[in-house]
């Protein structure tokens, strides 16, 4: 028997990407948020920090969950000489309770604090594994804590033609992340 709460029916009404999760046998949802601190190097030797919130939702089971996420954060970005505020929507897959694995692909526009407001568009993928140091109680909570690595491109000056402006960033940080709820264990037959 599959147990399909308001909370799945909620999410297979509203994610048509699951479909084929839903159609195999059920399907779940959980929340949360991440704290994100990272350092970061470009392609041209010049370091920068990130630190973000971000809050994420997902649908799935415990073995593949689609995800969407926005963060919000701010840093330095070596490249630019320049401090820097960042509003990101990322969209991926996971997978793991105890450990708990992802990649994805986002979209990570910096507006950077020089002069005249300017942004340095960048985009790449990530991926992180994290690992379960408490339960957190409610419907399967938990407090996880591990590495992301992320790589993209950033163009630090648009208005050079072909993309001379722009350079790799390659970042690795430490996240903790709190999943407020989880349902996705309890959507498969047991």
């Amino acid at each position: 028997m599959i147990h399909l709460s308001s909370c799945r029916a909620a999410s297979l009404s509203r994610a048509g990407v699951i479909a084929g999760v839903a159609l195999a046998g059920g399907t779940g949802c959980a929340a949360g948020f991440s704290l994100t601190a990272a350092a970061n190097l470009d392609t041209k030797g010049r370091f920068g920090t990130e630190e973000r919130l971000q809050l994420s939702a997902a649908a799935g089971d415990t073995r593949l969950r689609f995800f969407g996420a926005l963060s919000g954060g701010a840093g330095y970005l070596g490249g630019a000489g320049s401090a820097f505020a960042t509003v990101s929507p990322e969209l991926g897959v996971e997978g793991g309770r105890e450990v708990q694995w992802s990649a994805s692909g986002f979209y990570a526009p910096r507006f950077l604090f020089q002069g005249p407001l300017d942004v340095a568009h960048g985009g790449g993928s990530a991926g992180q594994v994290l690992f379960r140091v408490q339960r957190t109680g409610g419907e399967n909570g938990s407090l996880l804590l591990g590495p992301r690595f992320s790589m993209e491109v950033v163009d630090l000056d648009p208005s050079l033609p072909e993309g001379k402006g722009a350079v790799g960033l390659f970042q690795l940080g430490v996240v903790v992340r709190w999943i407020t709820f989880d349902t996705t264990a309890n959507s498969w037959t047991r």
